[in-house]
């Protein structure tokens, strides 16, 4: 499981920070033959309200919908592209939202196959709601073959 970083209970950070995936597969190098190995890859987010905890679920196509609506710049954990926004509705709370869209799952599988080529696949949690072109990079760098 290589997600909820911190988690919902933790105040707002990344979901799967790429450097920290990298030591949990690493780890598990250290234990098994990685070739076993499915690593865990969120496609969902979190949010916090007033930028505390605890956080709740969201999907990208919510998140997209607020920014839609409200207009904040979407910004990126420079660790490892992860979006986040960071904004204040008028007459409403602060919120924090942490998601995966498909630049970040393209810049986190590049360096853990760069790390790890030999990894046995990928996991996905949280289907439904999830960037469309997701999709699109998964079939681009799929990790090991699919389906037989």
């Amino acid at each position: 499981m290589t997600y909820d970083f911190g988690g919902g209970n933790a105040p707002p950070m990344p979901i799967g920070p790429t450097p920290w995936v990298i030591d949990v597969l690493d780890y598990a190098a250290t234990i098994t033959d990685l070739r076993k190995v499915r690593m865990g890859l969120h496609l969902y987010g979190y949010q916090w309200m007033r930028a505390e905890p605890p956080a709740s679920p969201i999907t990208y196509e919510d998140t997209q919908r607020l920014i839609d609506a409200f207009g904040p710049e979407v910004q990126r954990d420079p660790s490892d592209l992860e979006p986040f926004v960071d904004f204040t509705p008028e007459d409403l709370p602060r919120r924090m939202i942490y998601y995966a869209d498909a630049e970040s799952v393209r810049f986190k599988l590049g360096r853990v196959l760069d790390a790890h080529p030999e990894l046995g696949g990928i996991a996905i949690w949280g289907l439904g709601g999830e960037d469309p072109a997701v999709w699109d990079v998964l079939r681009e760098l799929r990790p090991a073959p699919c389906g037989g």
